[in-house]
């Protein structure tokens, strides 16, 4: 009995694993990268148009607010407190509008920026508008 359980098992493997049992590896291949590439393209198209929106732009201003006279020419960093540390500090961009009447500590200027409030700014970078 146990002679004919071992054929029949021996049988059963062949059959299983014989050359019609698996697909032809190029035919595999193919139904892969065709299943595959519309949806990697459909992620790509929807991560895409979420880089624009990580990157800070300053909102067009129609009129020139009196408040805020200057524009910063290029991002700086900016601090809450006058010689933070570096993970305290945080970059303003380029086009930010702000108004430099703030007091000064002889490195650190401190300006009101167009809707954030006071910050500290290292008073070389500024550039008069």
């Amino acid at each position: 009995m146990q002679r004919s359980w071992v054929v029949v098992v021996v049988l059963l493997c062949l059959t299983a694993c014989g050359p019609g049992a698996l697909p032809p590896s190029g035919g595999a291949a193919s139904a892969v990268t065709e299943q595959a590439g519309p949806t990697a393209g459909s992620a790509t198209e929807q991560v895409a148009p979420t880089v624009p929106a990580l990157i800070p732009t300053p909102a067009p201003t129609a009129t020139r607010d009196p408040n805020y006279p200057s524009t910063l020419k290029e991002p700086i960093i900016a601090c809450f407190a006058p010689g933070c540390v570096a993970e305290d500090a945080f970059i303003i961009p380029a086009g930010t509008r702000y108004n430099d009447t703030g007091p000064d500590s002889g490195t650190w200027r401190s300006i009101q920026i167009e809707g954030g409030g006071q910050v500290w700014v290292v008073r070389a970078k500024l550039v008069p508008a």
